[in-house]
């Protein structure tokens, strides 16, 4: 978020958090609308915008550099971590 910060324009994190997840969904403008409460125009604007911020950052590498040395990741999907899926059939 600094990134896009630095870019001149002030961060929404609601803005930049709906452009990642139309990115990972790829929904329709209605259900954009639904899910965060703004008509399908301010969506679609709000999108296009972050995704051209986040575009301009490709020519910086990620660098991590600074992190102390016995940090860990870890994968946070469903191959590593059990989950329960929602069903709506009760059988």
């Amino acid at each position: 978020m600094d990134d896009l910060a630095q870019q001149g324009e002030p961060v929404s994190v609601k803005k930049l958090f709906m452009a990642i997840c139309w990115l990972k969904l790829y929904e329709i403008e209605e259900a954009l609308a639904g899910r965060w409460g703004w008509n399908e125009k301010t969506c679609r604007d709000a999108i296009q915008e972050y995704l051209k911020r986040i575009r301009k950052l490709k020519a910086q590498k990620i660098r991590l550099d600074n992190l102390p040395p016995n940090t860990k990741f870890l994968g946070l999907d469903t191959v590593h971590v059990r989950s329960e899926e929602f069903t709506c059939d009760p059988s």
